[in-house]
């Protein structure tokens, strides 16, 4: 599977490089997954992968890997996000991970034992993300108050990430298949939103046409996602 634009594929190929550098054979393989492979909003999306490697990242390898990166322009995405790192020769490493169809292994292979999120776990994920909206709404409200300007697009960014997995977890429960709701990005998790329940696809959609926002419309934008978010948790309590 390519990458979709060459941008990808070049912050894909110097994050590699830069652990392959320090890493070397301990590196067994270097995955990229989530939005940089099934669609992202360009500045407001992270760049996740995982590392497969024999042995944990040493603080020494920390350091010279951040030396390698420290220049890199991470356009299009906002920052990089490593999201796992998996040490093959730990006896008691989960051996699981991943959705099929939305990760590129740049480098090496994934472990032959490995086995890829199932159906079943992934709309359990999705149940438990809107489970977690009420208290996750309490505690962002809170930290919305007294947030600065450095902190605010933190929030706003963390808030969509709340949305995306509450919604894949509503749109589940609705009847869509789960595998192709958790491979899809957020204009299309809007759209098949839309097709259930209009007016909450439709503020989705106005959303994302809004992220990332600028300085002067942070507030509106949180705001608006404060709403979705509630809305989202009411139409899932509906369905029980």
């Amino acid at each position: 599977m390519d990458f979709a634009t060459p941008d990808v594929q070049r912050v894909a190929d110097a994050v590699r490089d830069a652990f392959l550098r320090v890493m070397d054979d301990r590196l067994t393989a270097f995955v990229v997954h989530g939005s940089a492979v099934t669609g992202f909003i360009p500045s407001f999306s992270d760049f996740d992968f995982v590392i497969f490697s024999h042995g944990k990242l040493a603080l020494d390898d920390a350091f010279d890997i951040q030396r390698s990166l420290s220049a890199l322009d991470s356009a299009p995405f906002s920052y990089l996000q490593l999201s796992r790192l998996v040490d093959l020769d730990d006896p008691l490493e989960r051996r699981n991970g991943l959705i099929e169809d939305a990760f590129v292994v740049v480098h090496g292979s994934l472990p032959t034992a490995w086995s890829l999120h199932s159906p079943e776990l992934l709309r359990e994920r999705g149940l438990e993300a809107l489970r977690r909206i009420a208290p996750d709404l309490h505690r962002l409200s809170k930290d919305w108050s007294v947030a600065n300007a450095w902190q605010r697009p933190g929030l706003v960014r963390y808030l969509a990430t709340i949305l995306k997995p509450a919604v894949r977890g509503l749109l589940c429960e609705l009847g869509d298949p789960v595998l192709d709701v958790w491979r899809s990005p957020y204009p299309v998790l809007a759209r098949r939103l839309e097709a259930h329940d209009t007016e909450l696809g439709a503020s989705m959609i106005s959303l994302i046409g809004l992220l990332p926002p600028e300085a002067q419309t942070q507030d509106g934008v949180a705001r608006r996602l404060f709403s979705l978010l509630g809305a989202v948790q009411r139409r899932a309590a509906s369905l029980e």
